[in-house]
């Protein structure tokens, strides 16, 4: 599962479009959940092993007990998050991203 949705790089100009949670890290005490997205020039570029262009953290309050978030649930957050990038307010960059499975 990924999200696609294309962004430039401001500093460097390069393109990518695939975005795909690479780590996740669980706060059970405050009960939220973080998330890295990690940004791919494109599917293929993940595939063949390619390292990110670039990395977003995003922060989701965690609901219930449970010890585990479905990924689609935490991609579906995430699209509702406002983010920075590149140290400027980006908004909600995710909202209109294609669901990748």
């Amino acid at each position: 599962m990924a999200l696609k949705k294309h962004y430039k790089l401001r500093d460097t100009g390069i393109s990518g479009e695939y975005w795909r949670i690479t780590m996740v890290i669980a706060d059970f005490t405050r009960n939220f959940v973080q998330a890295r997205l990690d940004l791919y020039v494109n599917q293929q570029a993940r595939i063949d092993g390619k390292l990110p262009i670039a990395s977003v953290h995003a922060q989701v309050e965690k609901n219930g007990d449970s010890e585990t978030i479905p990924r689609g649930s935490l991609y579906g957050a995430i699209k509702q998050l406002d983010f920075i990038i590149e140290g400027s307010e980006a908004g909600k960059i995710f909202e209109d991203a294609e669901d990748l499975i």
